[in-house]
Formats: C-alpha cells, sequence, structure tokens
C-alpha cells in the first residue's frame, strides 16, 4: 500500500497515538480501573517534550501532513513568559480566515480554532505587567474553542482579566486548574478568583483545587455558590482547599481526588498534628475534613485517596544504612471515609500500598455499597512471602473482615503486572487469588486479568514447602503461631 492510499482520517488517528499525553485534552482524570498494560517499548510513555518534538516533525513532512497535524500542534498551548505569549499570539494571527457569521464577515484564527487547552505560568514579573494580561486577552479572544485552562499564578491577576475568562469561556470549558497557593502564602491578597468568578463557569465538569490559594473569610459565607455540573473534584487536605470544596454546591459530583501534600522532609513523629492551627500543614485539621465530607460525603461514589510515601531507615543506629522502610508521610486513616453514614453511596475506593492500614475496629457496621478496591504501588517483591510488606497488610486486613464489606467483588492491583513477573514468582499472588476467588471477590493485577493455576500446574506448584508458606499465609503474621 502506498502511502497516497492511506486515508487522511487514518493518518490523524495515528499522529494522535504518537503524540498522546493524558494532560494535553483529557477533561477529567483518567479511570484508575481502566486497564493498564506493562510498557514493552524501550520509548515509554510520552512527554510533554518528546510530544511537541514529534508534533514539530510531523509538519514539515509534506504539505498533506501538515494539514493533518496542525491541529494537533495548536492543541494544547504553554504560556510560560511574556516573550512566550507574545510569539503564540503572533503564530495565532498569522492564519487569518474570513467566515460569514448571521451575513456577517469576520475575520478569524485558523490555527487558534485548533486550541483546546492553554496552561498559563506567570511568574510575579509576569503578573505585574499590563502587557502580559493584555496579551492573554488577546489570545482568548483568537482561541474560542477552548476546554481545560490550566493557571499558575505567582501574583495577583487584574480583575478585568478575571472577569473576562468567564465571558469567554463560562459556557463551553470543562475543566479548570487554579494554582494560587504559592502566591497566598507570601501575600495577604489570596483572591485571585472571586467566587462569583468561579461560579461563572457553569459548564465545569472537572474543578482541580489542589493549590488553590482560597478566599477571604467574608466570601466564604456567600449563597449561590452552585457548580451543577461538577462530577469530578480534585482537591488536597490543606485548609484553602478543603474549605473552599465545602462551601460549594455541587449537586452532580460522584469523584473525589484528595491528595495529602508533603511539604516537610521530616519523620512524622517530629510533626504538630494535633496543636497545629495554620493553613499549611501536612495534615488538615479533622474539622476541616469532617465538614467536608459531612457537606459532599453522600454523592461521592468514587474516592482515590494519595499521599507520598516516606522511607525510613531500618536501622535508627546507623544512617547510613540502605535498608529503608516505607510509611505513609501522614496519620490519616482510611476508615474516616467508611465510616456509618459518611460515604455510604462510595462504590470505587483506591489507595496507595504504602498506606495506613484501614483501620476495622473503628467500622461498627458493613459498607454496604463498596464494590471495588485499587491498591496502588505493588511491586513483585511486595508480593513475595519472604519479606512481609504493606501490601499483604491491606490484603490480610479485608481477607479478615470480608464480612464488613458484603458488596465487594474486585480488588485490583493497579500498577501490579503478573505477565511481566517471572512465573515462579507468580504462586504467592495466585494463590491470593484463588483465596478471594473462593469467596465471591476476584483479585486482579492491573490489567484486568485474574490469575490461576490449572490443575495441572497446580499438582506440580504444589510442593511440601509451598504448602507450609500457604499455611502460614492462611493465617497471617499475627495468627500463625
Amino acid at each position: 500500500m502506498k502511502e497516497k492510499d492511506v486515508p487522511l482520517e487514518i493518518w490523524l488517528l495515528i499522529f494522535q497515538y504518537a503524540t498522546y499525553i493524558p494532560e494535553s485534552t483529557n477533561d477529567q482524570p483518567l479511570d484508575p480501573f481502566q486497564p493498564s498494560c506493562c510498557p514493552r517499548t524501550a520509548m515509554g510513555a510520552n512527554t510533554p517534550v518528546l510530544s511537541m518534538k514529534t508534533k514539530c516533525s510531523l509538519v514539515l513532512v509534506c504539505r498533506a501532513w501538515r494539514e493533518t497535524a496542525t491541529e494537533l500542534l495548536y492543541e494544547y498551548l504553554v504560556i510560560r513568559s511574556l516573550r512566550r505569549a507574545v510569539q503564540v499570539l503572533s503564530a495565532l494571527r498569522s492564519s487569518p480566515r474570513s467566515i460569514v457569521i448571521n451575513g456577517v464577515e469576520v475575520t478569524i484564527s485558523e490555527y487558534g480554532q485548533c486550541v483546546k487547552h492553554i496552561e498559563i505560568h506567570a511568574q510575579a514579573r509576569a503578573v505585574g505587567s499590563n502587557k502580559f494580561a493584555e496579551n492573554l486577552f488577546r489570545i482568548f479572544q483568537l482561541c474560542p474553542n477552548i476546554r481545560v485552562l490550566s493557571g499558575v499564578w505567582g501574583g495577583a491577576i487584574p480583575r478585568w482579566l478575571s472577569a473576562a475568562m468567564p465571558r469567554f469561556y463560562g459556557p463551553k470549558l470543562q475543566l479548570l486548574r487554579w494554582d494560587s497557593l504559592s502566591y497566598a502564602m507570601s501575600s495577604t491578597d489570596i483572591c485571585t478568583l472571586t467566587p462569583e468568578h468561579l461560579t461563572a463557569f457553569q459548564s465545569l465538569r472537572t474543578l482541580d483545587l489542589r493549590k488553590f490559594g482560597g478566599w477571604p473569610s467574608a466570601d466564604y459565607g456567600k449563597p449561590d455558590l452552585t457548580l451543577h455540573r461538577v462530577s469530578h473534584l480534585v482537591l488536597t487536605t490543606n485548609e484553602p482547599s478543603l474549605r473552599t470544596a465545602t462551601n460549594l454546591v455541587l449537586p452532580s459530583l460522584s469523584h473525589v481526588i484528595l491528595a495529602v501534600p508533603f511539604f516537610h522532609p521530616m519523620p512524622t513523629h517530629f510533626w504538630n498534628f494535633t496543636g497545629s492551627s495554620g493553613m499549611y500543614t501536612p495534615v488538615a485539621d479533622k474539622e476541616h475534613v469532617r465538614a467536608f465530607l459531612a457537606a459532599h460525603g453522600a454523592k461521592i461514589t468514587s474516592l482515590e485517596f494519595i499521599s507520598s510515601p516516606m522511607y525510613v531507615s531500618s536501622d535508627e543506629r546507623n544512617s547510613e544504612s540502605h535498608s529503608n522502610t516505607v510509611s505513609p508521610s501522614h496519620r490519616l486513616n482510611m476508615a474516616c471515609f467508611l465510616l456509618p453514614g459518611v460515604c455510604p453511596n462510595l462504590l470505587d475506593l483506591v489507595f496507595n500500598a504504602h498506606e495506613h492500614v484501614i483501620d476495622m475496629k473503628l467500622l461498627t457496621e458493613p459498607h454496604n455499597s463498596l464494590r471495588r478496591i485499587g491498591l496502588r504501588g505493588v511491586s513483585e517483591t511486595a508480593m513475595t512471602a519472604v519479606t512481609s510488606s504493606q501490601a499483604l497488610n491491606h490484603l490480610y486486613a479485608f481477607r479478615r473482615n470480608l464480612e464488613r464489606f458484603p458488596a465487594l467483588e474486585v480488588i485490583r492491583t493497579l500498577d501490579f503486572h503478573a505477565g511481566a513477573v517471572e512465573k515462579y514468582n507468580l504462586h504467592i499472588f495466585i494463590y491470593w487469588t484463588e483465596w478471594f476467588k473462593k469467596r465471591g471477590v476476584d483479585l486482579e493485577d492491573g490489567e484486568g486479568v485474574i490469575w490461576l493455576w490449572d490443575e495441572y500446574e497446580d499438582s506440580r506448584q504444589q510442593t511440601p514447602q509451598k504448602e507450609v508458606e500457604n499455611l502460614y499465609l492462611a493465617d497471617g503474621p499475627s495468627e500463625s503461631k
């Protein structure tokens, strides 16, 4: 087949696959339970830099490829400086095209029609320049089809610019990321996006408040802070993020990603978790978490809990020891989301393997709706019987308390691909799979595959040593005596 025999639509699909990065045009977070494949190529996943290099190369091949790949080249624009803003504006103006709208001839930017996502990194010096704001305004005028808007603001932006954004994109914008936390920490004027401007984006489906700087105290009691279509909410345990989300009325909310920021590289026993009243502590005051769950807990059907691991030396006497233990960088137990009446409609729970094991003693009643559990960060070494691991501790906890989750159907190790593991090392994972399978729960790897021995393989694998290991696993570390 010759190149000219391939339809341009097929070439476009090939180009999209070769240059795809999730953050470019996705208007909502990826589904954590979407089956993932183990990378088997040397290239690996795309990065924004590699993707842009590929796009720049595609438009230089020939005229047909240029016409096809141009929309990919301009779909995701990153503006990091005044100079970059001027260059982007010049490029958008270089493609004028006249069209007739309601009998009136107007001139539009052909490249501007392709832009789907604008990401702005405004440093303090750039934000203070009216020229930077004016260039952003003109770029917004030429890009009417924006679906994703990301802003990192190092200073106070002009009110006329923040008021213009909802006018341009209020009926169309699907995802809004607003990062003003660094500016709010160094200034008393923490408001870079007023409640009135935020609620003007009535088409929003995903709201990212992970680094939102918050509002003045007087703005939190305002009425009519409603975003009717927001279904995905991304936030942290910082007070500004939690407090803002609590005061918003989100009738369509269903998916929540809650992250615990890791600011201080020090052991947890040095942290003051109970006496701190500051805004930017590693874990927010319990009252803010409770207030958020009281406001939105009944609507949440999917919850993803994210935190950074902390590596502590196993040998306290030898600071140069290379033996480390992995522990969470906070003291928040996920049992708070499973308490009676907190998230009664929760269907999916996703968390990292290094998190604290769920304190089942706090669950006085069964959670009747939880169907799927996603476990991230499960490595090959974590699924061996030679060394204990936090991943196995989580499995032990669910194994001993299955009656507390009568609707549980799936436990998936999201980052663990059994197909990439030596077959000899799979017997522990398969043992757990068979145990849960007999009780109506599917233990799956990251690809969504259930690994079981057939009768012939099972008879060969069950050596006396393996039987002893299985008996040890059947009781768990604390019950094997």
